[in-house]
């Protein structure tokens, strides 16, 4: 029976998923382009900008959990919508905040935006498995990870550059407000492709339905994230049980290693400011290197991971070049950009990895779920590593402290990542076979099943 995977408008569908996100993106790191302004117009210490991007989190611990829920329930369609709105009002809010000079306002606004942006990531995540199941996932994966993280690039250059000279008639410069305000036309944007992805869903669905009905298979009975197949069982809580040791330590390692990328770029503009005595204007810019390299390369990487597999490998891999990375900036002199990147390989190599990792170690029906686990736990750690590097380098005066400390927490996914390749080992490997091998050994186990069935049946 056909479905969206086989249809070349998945490639339509991958390029609107990365636009949608990459408008939340840019907003994320809106803060981090403009933290001494930010700083100077809010009267804010290390520890308060840092609660900008900590209650970003808090929601997240929970609640794309329930997004994951609500996506495998009620379908993409509705909580891509809901999601994109709530962005849209968050990223609204924090504007109005920063211009009415109101920091509680602010961290408001940023409360309603994380209580959509990390929800959208699983949305986002589950249309891409599903409309490329069984095809090129961790390109498609990879290439809308490009294009989404050019929204953190070009908030690296584009943020700064309002803020200096505003828009003629319409923003003023030299104004945080400004720049945030634009953010805001930005996250439009996104509810305006959300939109087109939403009528072209309906579409397919009706497309499907009636190449069902022509195939005379069964009628679809469900909007589901699978949008293509019938689903009666639906994910619960009680089902979280079930998931494999693999998963779990899938699920550690993306949150201590994000913690090492994410929340290194909150305060990059400080660390190289601070050690190499740019300006702020060339800081953002050295700060945007990481992201435009991963950009550059994740569908390359994505490509490697289709056609290599070795994905545990490559997860443990990132961690230990991170870990490097992190002990470079906090104990040599070396020029910048050689550990910028170095970062942005890392991070492409692992975020290539991680994500279609996750899709092949639960079941179908559960994906929605599995990545909005994976997304809560995750915000558990972008929560309070902002606020334990404010609280840090408040307490040390020094940056040197806290690149120590995201050494160390990249060596515990060093840890984590040869745990998982344990783990894996003795479930089968699977996780590092290449894909068409590992779903011809899967078809042939099927095959031997069948048999045996059969055989037994025939013996009664």
């Amino acid at each position: 029976m056909m479905q969206r995977s086989d249809l070349k408008s998945r490639w339509v569908v991958l390029v609107l998923t990365a636009v949608i996100l990459a408008g939340s993106y840019f907003n994320y790191d809106g803060p981090a382009a403009l933290k001494a302004p930010l700083q100077e117009t809010l009267h804010l210490s290390d520890t308060q900008y840092n609660l900008l991007y900590s209650v970003y989190s808090f929601p997240n611990i929970v609640l794309p959990l329930f997004g994951g829920l609500l996506v495998d329930r009620c379908g993409t369609k509705a909580s891509l919508i809901l999601f994109v709105s709530t962005i849209v009002l968050g990223q609204g809010i924090f504007a109005a905040g920063v211009a009415l000079r109101r920091y509680d306002i602010a961290l408001v606004g940023r409360t309603v935006f994380g209580m959509g942006g990390e929800s959208l990531t699983v949305v986002q995540t589950t249309i891409q498995a599903v409309w490329f199941q069984g095809k090129e996932m961790a390109f498609a994966m990879g290439l809308g990870l490009t294009v989404a993280r050019l929204g953190s690039v070009i908030n690296d250059w584009v943020m700064p550059a309002i803020y200096q000279s505003g828009v003629p008639g319409l923003l003023p410069p030299l104004e945080p407000a400004s720049a945030l305000s634009f953010g805001f036309f930005i996250t439009l944007l996104s509810l305006g492709c959300a939109l087109a992805l939403l009528l072209l869903e309906v579409r397919t669905d009706r497309f499907l339905a009636a190449q069902h009905k022509r195939e005379q298979a069964q009628p679809l009975l469900h909007d589901t994230a699978a949008g293509a197949e019938a689903v009666v069982e639906h994910m619960s809580l009680a089902d979280i049980q079930h998931f494999s040791a693999s998963y779990w330590l899938l699920t550690v390692s993306c949150v201590v290693v994000y913690a090492t990328i994410l929340p290194f770029n909150n305060v990059a503009a400080g660390v190289i400011m601070g050690k190499y005595g740019v300006s702020l204007e060339v800081a953002d810019r050295l700060m945007s290197i990481p992201y435009l390299i991963a950009a550059c390369i994740n569908p390359f990487m994505g490509t490697a991971v289709d056609l290599l597999g070795y994905r545990a490998v490559m997860l443990t891999a990132g961690a230990a070049a991170l870990a490097a990375v992190h002990l470079s900036l906090a104990w040599t002199m070396v020029p910048v950009v050689l550990p910028l990147v170095a970062m942005g390989l890392s991070y492409s190599a692992y975020a290539a990895a991680i994500w279609p990792s996750i899709a092949l170690v639960v079941d179908g029906r559960a994906m929605g779920t599995a990545f909005g686990l994976t997304t809560a736990v995750q915000n558990g750690g972008m929560a309070s590593m902002p606020i334990a590097v404010g609280t840090l380098r408040d307490t040390t005066g020094s940056y040197q402290a806290v690149e120590i400390f995201f050494a160390c927490v990249a060596m515990v996914g060093v840890a984590v990542g040869v745990a998982l390749n344990v783990v894996n080992h003795r479930a089968g490997g699977g996780l590092n076979r290449v894909a068409k091998r590992r779903d011809a050994l899967e078809k042939k186990l099927e095959a031997v099943i069948r048999e045996d069935l059969e055989a037994d049946s025939q013996s009664r």
